[in-house]
């Protein structure tokens, strides 16, 4: 019965995808002390949901309601990442692309599984589908990032451990 929401999620996953990245360049800003830029930010998201939501809604429902808030999401993280290389040395390739390409080439490998075998039952499909997701992201971020995993790793469990991490 909860199938006909299944577009409006996948919708709604680019907001609540985008939406802890945004979150963390707010922290990063209050950090740096200028919280207005993400104060900024916000008003000027908030003025496009105004502005972009209601005639999205009208001709689309609440579908067209969930695009404009994740293009409106995308937005705001465009803008705020834009920010940041003014206050911080950062490689944006360093950090996006290798959980990226995992990501995508996860999805690929999903695909390809679902190609290879129909699994009946949603709850098995999704735990079919989400087994070789994993397995596919963490294999080629294993791959891209492995000794930087390690390191953190490392890294975290010291810090567990109540032990100084630090020259790891």
């Amino acid at each position: 019965r909860w199938m006909p929401m299944v577009p409006m999620i996948r919708l709604l996953l680019v907001y609540a995808s985008l939406r802890p990245i945004f979150d963390n360049t707010g922290e990063l800003f209050t950090a740096l002390g200028k919280p207005r830029i993400a104060g900024w930010i916000l008003m000027a998201q908030a003025a496009a949901v105004l502005v972009i939501c209601p005639p999205l809604t009208y001709f689309w429902g609440a579908q067209g309601a969930a695009v404009a808030v994740g293009m409106v999401m995308a937005v705001g993280v465009v803008l705020a990442y834009r920010q940041i290389p003014q206050y911080v040395n950062i490689s944006f390739a360093t950090v996006f692309a290798p959980p990226l390409a995992s990501a995508v080439l996860g999805a690929v490998a999903v695909w390809t599984a679902n190609q290879l075998a129909a699994v009946e039952g949603n709850v098995l499909r999704f735990l079919y589908q989400g087994f070789v997701f994993v397995i596919a992201f963490g294999a080629v971020l294993a791959v891209l990032q492995g000794r930087r995993l390690y390191r953190e790793g490392k890294r975290f469990f010291l810090l567990l451990k109540g032990q100084p991490a630090d020259g790891i």
